[in-house]
């Protein structure tokens, strides 16, 4: 903690790794006014670069990220 502590208060922004809850990690950094994100954006953007590189073609980003957010939200229908 200590570590934290020295370095959390005089960020700009911290990103957490993990998605979909507020960890000990982003709690610490909200409580000294610091930006703070889930990894989400995080998860989304590897995965759009990845199902381009894996399909050797570059689609519309806003699509395919907008399919991932719909999917993490538990939506399971990809046309709406």
């Amino acid at each position: 903690m200590k570590i934290l502590e020295a370095t959390v208060p005089d960020a700009k922004g911290v990103i957490d790794v993990i998605y979909g809850k507020e960890t000990p990690f982003l709690k610490f950094a909200k409580s000294k006014a610091v930006l703070a994100r889930d990894g989400e954006d995080m998860l989304i953007y590897q995965g759009v670069l990845a199902f381009q590189y894996f399909i050797d073609e570059s689609l519309d980003f806003e699509t395919i990220e907008g399919f991932m957010r719909r999917i993490l939200k538990g939506g399971r229908d990809i046309n709406g």
